[in-house]
């Protein structure tokens, strides 16, 4: 039975099967086939490679097939022969073109650039004369050199000079004579714990005294007097302290809440001051004690009048005026009874009170009759109420808070806030 040969393994199989069993390769139309395990007849194509275990690709093919690969490639060796010679014909011109630019280089290099170095020679050196044998006598003057223009003549417009204060400057000047003369001007001082001088000619007062300023051109010389004397004579025993003195208070400022209380009842109180500063530093007084009594920022009604009150500290005096108006000398006769029918006034609408603050709530009539009423207050616990006297219990601040009295169908009501 024919078998096949497996290109890629090397396996023989039978004809019948359409692919390798082993490697499953597919069988090609150009497959080799032999009878049994034996190799093609005489008559059939030979391949280029042995067939051997791996098939194909198998190392020793593959490199006998290169091989064969490379004699079908490789071309004559007479063309070889030709193509070389040409080229090295080719390479040998191209470095002579190379090596004759590089030789022009150099020479441009050589010829010119070292001019561009070359230091510049003194205008002041004599000239060389490259023809010449014999160089120039250098005693003699160079026709480059500038001539020299000695000074002729030389004075100063100021001949003295008054300076009133350290540091104070005055500028001297000079005529010279030709103005375009080489020779240099210098200064200098006699004295420089008097006076000093730049050399531009600035003069610089230093202490008190005189000094010469001479200014020097060429042969000449000319001066100027100096005197520095100042205004004011520095002190020169040391500065003496002053006296000290004692420290004075520093100004404190107090402050009244009210400059005017009308008070309608004796007993009735207002706390004028509610500042910071302590109450037992500040001198409490009343003009007419019989009228009002000023103590610890409280002022109280004693009875009908008018009077001051007033409280100091370290110089400063604040003062209220007090007015206590009642007819009646006792404030414990009984008020007169309310008539229903009849409007009346209530004395305050808004308080603020502190807790343990008092105040009084009146109610008059039309001829200021205080009246006898009952105060009720809209919620209990933030105050006492004690007749016409309210006092503050807790804190509450809250315009809902009132303490009132109705008197047939009208209410008379004032808010009170409790801090």
């Amino acid at each position: 039975m024919s078998k096949i040969i497996c290109d890629v393994c090397g396996t023989a199989y039978p004809e019948n099967a359409v692919q390798c069993p082993i490697c499953g390769s597919a069988k090609t139309a150009d497959a080799r086939i032999v009878s049994g395990n034996r190799p093609a007849a005489d008559g059939q194509e030979k391949s280029s490679y042995q067939y051997v275990k791996g098939g194909r690709f198998s190392k020793k093919n593959v490199r006998k097939r290169n091989q064969e690969m490379a004699r079908m490639n490789q071309q004559p060796s007479g063309q070889d022969g030709e193509e070389e010679k040409s080229n090295r014909g080719l390479i040998i011109l191209m470095f002579v073109l190379l090596a004759a630019v590089i030789a022009l280089v150099i020479y441009i290099l050589l010829r010119w650039v070292p001019t561009f170095f070359v230091q510049p020679t003194d205008p002041t050196d004599p000239p060389v004369n490259p023809s010449a044998g014999a160089t120039t006598d250098p005693t003699e003057p160079s026709q480059t050199e500038e001539p020299t223009v000695p000074c002729q003549g030389l004075s100063m417009q100021e001949t003295r000079i008054e300076l009133d204060a350290p540091g104070a400057t005055a500028a001297l000047r000079l005529n010279i004579s030709p103005a375009n003369t080489t020779d240099m001007v210098s200064y200098e001082t006699s004295d420089e714990a008097v006076a000093t001088v730049d050399s531009r000619g600035n003069v610089t007062a230093i202490g008190e005294g005189s000094a010469v300023i001479t200014a020097t051109c060429g042969q000449f010389r000319v001066s100027c007097e100096v005197r520095v004397t100042y205004a004011t004579q520095p002190p020169t025993d040391p500065p003496t302290e002053p006296p000290t003195e004692p420290p004075t208070d520093p100004v404190i400022e107090i402050e009244l809440n009210r400059d005017d209380i009308t008070f309608f009842f004796k007993g009735e109180s207002w706390k004028l001051y509610s500042g910071n500063l302590p109450l037992n530093q500040i001198t409490w007084s009343s003009d007419d004690e019989t009228v009002a009594k000023f103590e610890n920022g409280t002022v109280t009604a004693v009875g009908p009048g008018r009077t001051k009150v007033h409280a100091e500290i370290n110089g400063v005096k604040v003062s209220c005026i007090i007015r206590c108006n009642w007819e009646s000398d006792d404030p414990t006769d009984p008020p007169p009874s309310v008539d229903p029918n009849e409007t009346y006034t209530i004395s305050k609408n808004d308080v603020t009170i502190a807790v343990g603050e008092s105040f009084y709530l009146t109610l008059k009539d039309s001829d200021g009759n205080i009246m006898d009423v009952d105060w009720v207050a809209s919620e209990s616990g933030y105050v006492k109420i004690e007749g016409n006297k309210i006092t503050g219990l807790k804190e509450i601040n809250s315009s809902s808070f009132k303490v009132y009295v109705k008197i047939g169908d009208t209410t008379y009501s004032c808010i009170v806030r409790v801090r």
